[in-house]
């Protein structure tokens, strides 16, 4: 990509990587996580936009661009482990967690496994 300016070419090089489409990245997601038994259908992404979006906004993991019919966009780096937490700690919506994401996993036995690998 370049930007032209009066018959001057300008490289351009792209330095934010980690924004993507939010329906590519929940697809993405989707089928890396089977366990959570999500389908990947138009309506079950509407359903988590709408139900989770705020939240997501909040946590700066998902961002809207300025414009009526822009589609948001998702963090790619930090959706994965935000909205795993997200599905699989949280019962009810409405509560207002502290902190989602676990500074250590709940059982130590996984941990000194991922360390050996």
């Amino acid at each position: 990509m370049s930007i032209q300016l009066e018959k001057e070419t300008v490289p351009f090089k792209r330095t934010v990587t980690n924004w993507h489409s939010a329906r590519l990245v929940f697809s993405a997601f989707i089928k890396a996580h089977p366990e959570l038994g999500l389908r990947d259908t138009p309506a079950t992404f509407r359903n988590f936009s709408f139900r989770h979006g705020q939240l997501l906004r909040e946590l700066d993991v998902m961002r809207k661009p300025c414009g009526l019919r822009s589609t948001a966009i998702f963090d790619a780096n930090r959706f994965d482990e935000v909205v795993f937490d997200l599905l699989s700690l949280r019962s009810n919506s409405k509560q207002r967690p502290s902190e989602l994401t676990q500074p250590e996993l709940p059982f130590p036995e996984f941990d000194q496994e991922k360390r050996e690998s």
